[in-house]
């Protein structure tokens, strides 16, 4: 029950997050080659702190037990997250299909940026796992 609890979180919340930036969508026109050339400028605000919400838990989380209990909870967390991430994307990618719309890949790629950069950075916490987290990553891409 506990893991479609934080299954259903975790999607839920992606879900909104990038519905969120998908509408503040501001038109503007930019200069390439002397054309105005109209393009959609997102706010990534939400992204950005959804993305540090993920690396917080993944960081804190502590469910007791050996240092080497702890790491493996951490990835199996992380690997949980990241595996519910792209199953939302997927879901959005497929539902923007069906609909004939144009599919908006930056709020995704935003996302899964701010986790390699949050997860990745020098951390005395994250560094033991340094390499389950980059196997986690490698295995959802």
């Amino acid at each position: 029950k506990n893991e479609e609890q934080t299954e259903r979180f975790f999607r839920v919340s992606t879900e909104i997050l990038v519905k969120a930036v998908r509408q503040t969508a501001v038109l503007e026109e930019s200069k390439s080659q002397g054309q105005h050339i109209p393009t959609k400028q997102l706010n990534y605000s939400v992204i950005d702190e959804y993305g540090k919400l993920v690396s917080v838990l993944v960081r804190h989380l502590n469910g007791g037990g050996s240092n080497e209990q702890i790491a493996n909870q951490r990835i199996s967390l992380l690997n949980q997250i990241l595996g519910i991430t792209m199953r939302t994307m997927m879901a959005d990618y497929e539902r923007s299909k069906r609909d004939k719309i144009v599919w908006d890949q930056r709020p995704w790629f935003r996302l899964l940026l701010n986790l390699i950069m949050d997860l990745n950075s020098p951390s005395s916490t994250l560094d033991p796992i340094s390499y389950g987290i980059l196997r986690v990553f490698g295995g959802a891409f």
